[in-house]
C-alpha cells in the first residue's frame, strides 16, 4: 500500500487494475473500427520425413508373374537306350534237325537226337553306329559259340558237339526310355561237327553249308552299361555227308547279358 498526494492511502487492488488494463490491447477511439481479434496460433508442422513407395523386388514381380508351378524344376528327361556298341554272354536252348540216333535213357525211355539240337553258348557283338531320330538303330554283329546235346543214358549214349559263327545285320526299335525291340538276319555256319556214341567219335565228316539265321527279340537296359536281352531265334542250314544233304535247321529261345554303351 502507498500513500497518495492527499495523505490517502491507495490499495493495492487499483495497483492490479491498472497492470490489468495495460495488458488490454487499447480501446479503439471514437470512429474507429475495432480492432482484429488475435489470429489463433498455427498447428505445428509436422516434421517426420516422408516415407519413400515401396516398390517390389525383381524376384517378387517375377514370382506374381510366373505361376507357382512353373516356377518348380522339371524333373530330368530321362536319357533312351540307345546304344551304339555292345558285347554278349548268351545262352540258349534249340531244337530240330534230322535224327541221327535214338537212345534209351536211365529211365527206360527213349530219347532221339537230331542234327539241330543243343545247348548254346555263345558270346556276342553288336555295332549300332546309325540311329535314325533317336526311334531306329541300323547295324551289324557277330558271334561265336559252341552247341551240345546228349541223349541216353549208361551204356547208351549219344551227344553231338559243333562249333558255330554267325554274322548279322540288325534293326533295332526304341520303344520305351529302357527298351529295345530287335530284329536281325544274317548267315551261319558251323565247323567241327561230332557225333559220338558212348563217348566214342563216329567220325562221320559232316560238312555245314552256309546256313540263314533270323532272331527277333527285345533288350532292356538295367544301368547306363548292363543290360539283358531275350529271342526268338530260327535257323536253316544243311550238312552234306558225303554229298548227301543233312537238315540241320533248328528253333529255339536265346537269353543274354550284354555289357555297353
Amino acid at each position: 500500500m502507498t500513500a497518495s498526494p492527499d495523505g490517502g492511502a491507495e490499495s493495492d487492488t487499483s495497483t492490479a487494475v491498472a497492470s490489468a488494463a495495460g495488458d488490454q490491447a487499447p480501446a479503439a477511439g471514437p470512429g474507429e473500427p475495432p480492432p482484429a481479434p488475435a489470429a489463433a496460433a498455427a498447428p505445428a508442422e509436422d516434421r517426420e520425413t516422408p516415407t519413400a513407395p515401396r516398390v517390389p523386388s525383381p524376384r517378387a514381380a517375377a514370382d506374381a508373374e510366373t505361376p507357382r508351378a512353373s516356377r518348380r524344376a522339371a524333373p530330368p528327361v530321362a536319357r533312351s537306350f540307345l546304344p551304339l556298341f555292345d558285347v554278349g554272354a548268351e545262352l540258349g536252348f534249340f531244337q530240330g534237325g534230322e535224327e541221327l540216333v535214338t537212345a534209351t535213357n536211365s529211365e527206360g525211355n527213349e530219347e532221339t537226337l537230331g542234327t539241330g539240337d543243343g545247348l548254346l553258348l555263345a558270346l556276342t557283338t553288336r555295332v549300332t553306329p546309325v540311329w535314325l531320330a533317336e526311334r531306329v538303330g541300323l547295324g551289324v554283329g557277330a558271334g561265336a559259340g559252341l552247341k551240345y546235346w546228349s541223349v541216353g543214358g549208361t551204356g547208351a549214349e549219344a551227344s553231338m558237339f559243333k562249333y558255330l559263327l554267325t554274322g548279322t545285320g540288325h534293326l533295332l526299335l526304341s520303344v520305351d526310355p529302357t527298351w529295345l525291340v530287335f530284329i536281325q538276319a544274317g548267315v551261319e555256319k558251323n565247323y567241327g561237327m561230332d557225333l559220338s556214341i558212348n563217348s566214342q567219335s563216329t567220325g562221320i565228316p559232316f560238312r555245314s553249308r552256309v546256313g540263314f539265321v533270323g532272331e527277333f527279340g527285345a533288350q532292356h537296359a538295367l544301368n547306363d552299361f548292363w543290360s539283358f536281352a531275350f529271342s526268338l531265334r530260327a535257323t536253316i542250314i544243311h550238312y552234306d555227308v558225303e554229298d548227301i544233304p543233312v537238315g540241320a535247321n533248328s528253333v529255339g529261345m536265346a537269353f543274354s547279358l550284354r555289357c555297353g554303351r
